[in-house]
This record gives structure tokens, sequence and C-alpha cells, in this order.
């Protein structure tokens, strides 16, 4: 596929939608060349969205909270729904990392099953398209599947505990609320919280963790 290349002769369209990736507002600008590019609003100075731009998206992320493991988990999710392999890491320097010992980063639990947890919250993130946040179709299909996930506007929250698994990492949590469960500030990064916690089957695949009920201290 050749570069698009605008011309006198292009014709534009633009349309509201919801970012795939935050969840946020934006505007589609699509042209008959071939190009496609989302802003934020139109008019004015066209702010370009973060998500046409990688390395703002990146720097967007990290002032949003998300660790180095937040980002790479996101990066991995993407890859599988596009069917992307990943290259595998390579560690820095001469050496390498083969005889590394391996480092002790914390590991996410897989939602199954109930769960009483509580910890500090390492980030908090709004979900305002629960379709779009687990990037599944919006079909009528899915809404009727994914029932008040449909519906509903919800908090992702990713919560660190001080239990640690066989391995001796630290265990993480990260489960989805309803907002309007949760008061004002309630619940923000660095703050202990306490959630009950159950999982619930994706009609794609996998599951998430769903807190019935949230605490904060």
């Amino acid at each position: 596929m050749g570069v698009p290349n605008h011309g006198p002769d292009c014709w534009t369209t633009t349309f509201p939608t919801a970012c795939r990736y935050c969840g946020r507002r934006v505007y589609v600008l699509t042209c008959t060349c071939g190009s496609c590019v989302l802003f934020d609003k139109l008019g004015e100075a066209w702010p370009l969205h973060a998500e046409s731009s990688p390395s703002t998206a990146m720097q967007d992320l990290i002032e949003e909270g998300w660790t180095p493991a937040d980002i790479q988990d996101l990066i991995r999710r993407e890859a599988r729904a596009r069917g992307v392999t990943l290259p595998e890491e390579r560690g820095r320097g001469a050496t390498g990392t083969a005889n590394r010992p391996p480092r002790n980063e914390p590991v996410e639990v897989a939602p199954d099953g109930q769960a009483d947890v509580c910890g500090q919250v390492v980030s908090v993130r709004a979900c305002p398209d629960m379709l779009v946040r687990l990037s599944i179709a919006h079909t009528t299909m899915a809404r009727a599947l994914m029932g008040q996930l449909a519906d509903r506007s919800y908090t992702e929250v990713l919560l660190e505990t001080d239990e640690r698994d066989t391995a001796g990492r630290t265990m993480r949590f990260r489960f989805f609320v309803e907002q309007s469960r949760l008061a004002p500030g309630s619940v923000r990064a660095g703050r202990s919280v306490s959630a009950s916690l159950s999982a619930r089957d994706l009609p794609t695949e996998g599951a998430i963790w769903l807190a019935s009920e949230i605490k904060s201290d």
C-alpha cells in the first residue's frame, strides 16, 4: 500500500467516536486518499489525539499513573488482538540477561472465583465505555451478552496487596467497579482500600474482576 498523498481532489469526512484505547471522545478525519487522523476537537488548532502520536500517548499513560508493567500488558493485549507476534525482550549491555536473577516484579492475579482483597491503589482509570476498554466490537449481540457492563460507566483500579505468591512476587488485582458506587475522590493512587471481588467471564475470551463492594480508609 502506498503512502497517502493528500491533494486538492481529496474529499474528507469527520465523525465523532470513542477512542478504542482510552475511551475518550475523539473526532476521526478520513480522506479519500487513504489517510485517517484522530483529533480531540475540531477547528482552531486541530489538537491531535494522543493515540495519533505514539510518543505522546506513552507520555500520557505515564502521567496518568500507568506503570511499565501496565503499559507492557496493554501492548501484549493489543498485539494478541491484532495477531502480531512481539519480539523477545533483550537485556541491555554486552553481557545480556541470561545470568541475571529474575526481578521481583509484581504479578497480576488472574480472575477466578471470588476474592476479598486489601492494599494500596496503584492507578485509577475511568472507563466510560467498557466495550472499548475490553476491545469488544459494538454489536447488538455483544451488548446483550455484556449486560450492564455495556450500559454503565466503570472505574478500573489496580490494587497492590501485601500478599505474595509462591514465587515471592507481590500480588496485584486489576478490577472494575461501577462509578456510581464510588464517592468523588474516594479511590485514588496511593490510598488504601479493601474490596470484595468476583470473576466475570467475557463473551470473547478471558475474564475480569468486578468489585461488588469497595471501602477506602
